[in-house]
C-alpha cells in the first residue's frame, strides 16, 4: 500500500519534471541517503516526491536543503488526497518556506508555485530548468488566479489519470 502511494507521488513529480523541462544528475546528494530524492542541477533544486503529509515532509526535507544547498520542491500526494507543494529557497542565513504552495499555470502552460490560499503572499515561483527567483505572483485579479489554478488542476488530472484516484 505505501509502495502504490509513493509510485503515484514520484509519478506526480516526474510529470511536473518533464512539464517544466527538468533534467536529473547525482548533485550534490549523499548516495544512498536520500535515493527518492531527484536533483535538477540546471536549477539548483531537489524535487521530493512523497506520499507523506506536508508537515511531514518539510521536517524530513529541511535538514537536506541545508546539508546540500540546494532549494527544494516537494511534492506531496497522501493517499485519497490532491496534490500539495512546499518549495523551500536555500540561504546561508535561513531556509525561506512556501507552503501549503498551489501549481497555477498560465494561458501558455508555463507552471508557477504560488501561495496555496488567496492574498497570503503576492510572491510566487516561476518553475523553470533554470535558477528560479520570488516573483510577482504572474496574475491580476482574483478571477485570473482561479483560471491559473483549474488550468493547473486539469492539466494534473489529464497527465495522472491513470495514477492518482
Amino acid at each position: 500500500m505505501r509502495a502504490a502511494a509513493e509510485a503515484r507521488a514520484l509519478q506526480m513529480a516526474l510529470v511536473l519534471a518533464a512539464k517544466v523541462g527538468w533534467r536529473f544528475d547525482r548533485g550534490p546528494l549523499p548516495s544512498n541517503a536520500f535515493a527518492q530524492y531527484l536533483y535538477v542541477h540546471a536549477a539548483q533544486i531537489i524535487l521530493v516526491p512523497t506520499s507523506a503529509a506536508l508537515p511531514f515532509a518539510i521536517r524530513q526535507v529541511a535538514p537536506v536543503v541545508r546539508e546540500t544547498r540546494s532549494d527544494a520542491v516537494i511534492v506531496s500526494l497522501p493517499r485519497g488526497e490532491r496534490p500539495a507543494f512546499a518549495i523551500a529557497i536555500w540561504s546561508g542565513r535561513e531556509t525561506g518556506w512556501m507552503q501549503p504552495a498551489a501549481l497555477w499555470l498560465t494561458d501558455g502552460g508555463e507552471a508557477w508555485l504560488v501561495p496555496a490560499a488567496a492574498g497570503d503572499t503576492p510572491l510566487g515561483f516561476r518553475l523553470g530548468n533554470a535558477l528560479h527567483h520570488a516573483a510577482a505572483v504572474p496574475w491580476v485579479s482574483a478571477d485570473e488566479r482561479q483560471a491559473g489554478l483549474d488550468r493547473a488542476e486539469a492539466w494534473v488530472r489529464r497527465m495522472t489519470r491513470d495514477v492518482i484516484p
